[in-house]
């Protein structure tokens, strides 16, 4: 067996020797593999006299026309600014705008404004840390038994019954570890659910939302409001009507004034 073994390191070590001479051979200039040195390359033509008379002066070119600046571009929002350099001047330039799957990548691995993410637990957002960084989770379930460096979860002495996300990220807010674990670093939060009370506690806890605010959100979650937006835009939507029903008749009464046929939704 040992022998064997032997007999194969041997060959392999000969086979490498022999690539190892062929990427020599390959890669110096002008050599080819098994042949002989190819003749060097023809020296180029020297360049063309212009058109004219012989001793005619050469009219001057044309300077190019100067570029215009360009336009202004809006200001970033404090503490999220981005200093890159501009190719046409040679200046950095400090416009906040991320340019390129590079830039953004630097940005938020250079981050050092905290981000916390605060929900029932870290699975919608998992793995953001390895990305952001700064990133942390508060979470109410431990789905990593205390493994994970990122993830906080306080202590429940007597854990409640939720019946939202909301209510689990607000028992989070106002519980007092985590009060005391990110008020000293302040930071943004994140939430996959939130409302007007989310936002109330994240305040007290010195966090800032990094969304906008829930009447904002609310008003969009309704089919009605974006339909009419969306008019209002010239957007079109499937076809529909906006109008109020107090019985069924009312509605196929608002349906056949539009047209809308007989399968309605």
């Amino acid at each position: 067996m040992k022998v064997r073994l032997l007999a194969v390191l041997a060959a392999l070590a000969a086979v490498l020797a022999w690539l190892r001479r062929r990427t020599r051979v390959e890669a110096a200039p002008g050599v080819a593999p098994g042949g002989p040195p190819s003749p060097p390359p023809e020296t180029s033509a020297p360049p063309a006299e212009p058109a004219g008379e012989p001793g005619e002066p050469i009219p001057p070119t044309a300077p190019a026309a100067p570029q215009e600046p360009p336009a202004e571009l809006p200001e970033a929002p404090e503490g999220w600014t981005v200093v890159e350099v501009d190719p046409r001047t040679g200046r950095p330039r400090d416009d906040g705008v991320l340019r390129g799957v590079s830039a953004i990548r630097r940005f938020f691995r250079t981050n050092d404004t905290p981000v916390w993410f605060v929900s029932a637990t870290a699975f919608n957002l998992l793995g953001m840390d390895r990305w952001v960084r700064g990133f942390g989770f508060v979470n109410y379930y431990d789905s990593f038994d205390g493994h994970h460096p990122r993830v906080f979860v306080p202590k429940h002495l007597a854990p409640p019954e939720f019946s939202s996300i909301e209510e689990i990220c607000n028992y989070l807010l106002g519980h007092k570890e985590v009060v005391d674990r990110v008020k000293p670093h302040g930071g943004k939060a994140l939430f996959l659910m939130f409302d007007e009370e989310t936002e109330r506690l994240a305040a007290d806890a010195g966090l800032e939302v990094a969304f906008p605010s829930a009447a904002l959100r609310h008003r969009l979650d309704s089919k009605i409001e974006t339909t009419r937006l969306g008019d209002e835009a010239g957007v079109p939507s499937v076809s529909n009507t906006l109008g109020r029903a107090s019985s069924y008749a009312e509605l196929r009464g608002l349906a056949d004034g539009a047209g809308l046929g007989e399968e309605l939704v």
